[in-house]
């Protein structure tokens, strides 16, 4: 998982899903080990074809915590 991926919302690490257009979900996870630019996830339901948010998660946490 790019690092760049997981961000914190209310304390608990998070990953923004993209699902279809102007639409994002929300999944908790558990960062693991660190290796240069990736991390390795210990625990969270993240799928392999997943589209993970890599830039813009501050705009879109804002987004989330305005809702």
């Amino acid at each position: 998982m790019p690092t760049s991926a997981i961000t914190d919302l209310n304390g608990k690490p998070v990953v923004f899903v993209h699902t279809e257009p102007e639409r994002f979900k929300i999944r908790y996870v558990q960062p693991g080990a660190v290796n240069g630019q990736q991390t390795v996830l210990v625990q969270g339901e993240i799928n392999e074809n997943d589209r993970v948010v890599t830039t813009g998660t501050y705009q879109l946490k804002s987004i989330y915590l305005n809702q």
